[in-house]
């Protein structure tokens, strides 16, 4: 089984990745290669970690700073509601639109 598997769809305007297994260094990039091939649309993007059961704070970091590169004026949020972030939701610094 691979140490990350991701999925993705479009809710409410919206390109939603969940990610499911672990969250490190390389698999962290292997999450931004997923989420850079898609379209230049100009819909907000959602990356769901609820579903991760080993958060690296080195990948989670890799993960936001690379979401940020790739935002493009488009909000990008890192959701995972399962655990106590503040709003269940984390949007990624630099990606807030006109920034």
């Amino acid at each position: 089984m691979p140490r990350l598997r991701i999925q993705r769809r479009q809710v409410s305007g919206r390109h939603v990745f969940r990610l499911e297994g672990e969250l490190d260094g390389s698999t962290a990039c292997q999450a931004l290669d997923t989420v850079g091939r898609i379209p230049g649309d100009g819909r907000g993007v959602e990356v769901d970690l609820s579903a991760v059961r080993l958060i690296g704070m080195f990948g989670l970091e890799i993960l936001s700073r690379g979401l940020g590169r790739l935002a493009h004026g488009r909000e990008v949020y890192i959701v995972d509601t399962n655990r106590q972030w503040p709003n269940g939701a984390v949007m990624v610094p630099g990606t807030m639109p006109g920034a």
